[in-house]
């Protein structure tokens, strides 16, 4: 850019300084933005440890269903997944029926969700590939629905192997 010599002209971007900071901040906005994320940060908490506690009931749960495989421990898990595989149950179908009770689930692992085939990572996993759903505990989810999934998820399998 060329700019004639008597022109006034100054540039527009800001004239940084590490002497003199050259920048306004709003103190309103800033204590506001401090008071949200510290609100946001309690939530997370208080979310994850309702998304533990409920992991661990359903775990206690599909532990007394016969030949069911839980994937990994809890301790070592995301809080808001549970991955569980029932052997002798066709995992599409068993998930077709828990859907059909209001639940909202996923089969497989989450990498080769579109895909029918066993998955690969499960199968890395030493997971069983067949028969197995994968719940994921939402923010907000009731201890309600909870005993009732377990209610859904234990009827079906009884059901897909009878």
């Amino acid at each position: 850019m060329i700019i004639k010599k008597p022109t006034n002209w100054s540039n527009p971007l800001p004239h940084l300084n590490a002497a003199h900071p050259n920048f306004d901040v709003s103190l309103p906005l800033l204590l506001a933005s401090a008071v949200a994320l510290e609100n946001f940060s309690t939530e997370v908490q208080e979310a994850d440890a309702q998304a533990r506690k409920y992991n661990q009931e359903l775990r206690n749960a599909f532990s007394k269903v016969e030949n069911a495989d839980i994937a990994g421990l809890l301790e070592s898990s995301l809080a808001h997944m549970l991955s569980v595989s029932f052997m002798n149950c066709n995992g599409e179908e068993l998930l077709r029926a828990i859907q059909n009770d209001g639940y909202s689930l996923d089969s497989g692992s989450a990498c080769t969700a579109d895909d029918l085939q066993p998955s690969h990572v499960l199968a890395a996993m030493g997971v069983l590939t067949h028969g197995n759903i994968r719940i994921t505990i939402h923010p907000g989810t009731t201890q309600e629905e909870i005993n009732g999934l377990i209610n859904s998820v234990v009827s079906n399998v009884n059901r897909s192997r009878a």
